[in-house]
C-alpha cells in the first residue's frame, strides 16, 4: 500500500482502476476497507482512492491529540500523494464532513461530492459518542459499528465480512 506524509503522521492509502478520480473518505470507526464493495464495483471505470484516515487501520496513530483540520489536511496530502487534481469526493460521517470542507475551501479539487450520513458542525450525540470510547474502549466500540449499519445488514454474508473485520483486525482505534 502506498503511504502519504502530514508532517510525520504516515496515512495509508490505495489508489485502484482506471478513470476519473473518486476519493473515498471513511466513517468512525471504520477505515478504508468501509469502501470494499464500492472499490470493487466502480474500478473498471474509475480510479478509487480510499484512505485510512490519522488513527485508523494501517495510518499511524499519534499519541498527540489531533483536530478536524488535520485530518482534511490529511485527505489533501494523499490527494497530493495519489495525484489526484481534480475528483469526485464521497464521504460517510465524518468522512462526508471532511469533503465538505475540502469543497469549501478549494472547491477547484472537487467535481462532485457525495455526502453520506454528514452534518456541518458536531452535534451533541457526537459528544456522546466521544464520550462512550472514553468510558468504555473497545465494547463501546463494537456497540457503535453494530449501530451503524442498517438492520439486518450484519446479519448478511457481507455485513458479517465487514463488521468482523473491523472487530478483528483493528482492536487499537483510536476515536
Amino acid at each position: 500500500m502506498p503511504l502519504a506524509n502530514n508532517g510525520d503522521v504516515r496515512l495509508n492509502y490505495e489508489a485502484v482502476g482506471d478513470g476519473p478520480d473518486i476519493v473515498l473518505i471513511h466513517a468512525n470507526p471504520f477505515d478504508r476497507r468501509l469502501w470494499r464493495f464500492q472499490v470493487e464495483g466502480f474500478t473498471e471505470r474509475y480510479r478509487m482512492v480510499a484512505m485510512d484516515l490519522r488513527g485508523y487501520g494501517a495510518s499511524d496513530k499519534p499519541d498527540d491529540p489531533f483536530t478536524f483540520d488535520d485530518m482534511v489536511v490529511d485527505v489533501l496530502a494523499v490527494c497530493d500523494s495519489a495525484g489526484v487534481e481534480s475528483a469526485v469526493f464521497m464521504g460517510a460521517s465524518v468522512g462526508s464532513s471532511i469533503a465538505l470542507r475540502i469543497a469549501l475551501d478549494d472547491p477547484g479539487r472537487v467535481s462532485r461530492l457525495v455526502l453520506v450520513g454528514g452534518n456541518a458542525g458536531v452535534a451533541a450525540s457526537g459528544l456522546a459518542r466521544i464520550a462512550g470510547y472514553e468510558s468504555d474502549g473497545i465494547a463501546y466500540r463494537a456497540e457503535h459499528i453494530h449501530q451503524l449499519v442498517a438492520p439486518g445488514f450484519g446479519d448478511t454474508r457481507r455485513g458479517r465480512v465487514l463488521i468482523d473485520n473491523f472487530l478483528r483486525d483493528d482492536g487499537d482505534l483510536i476515536p
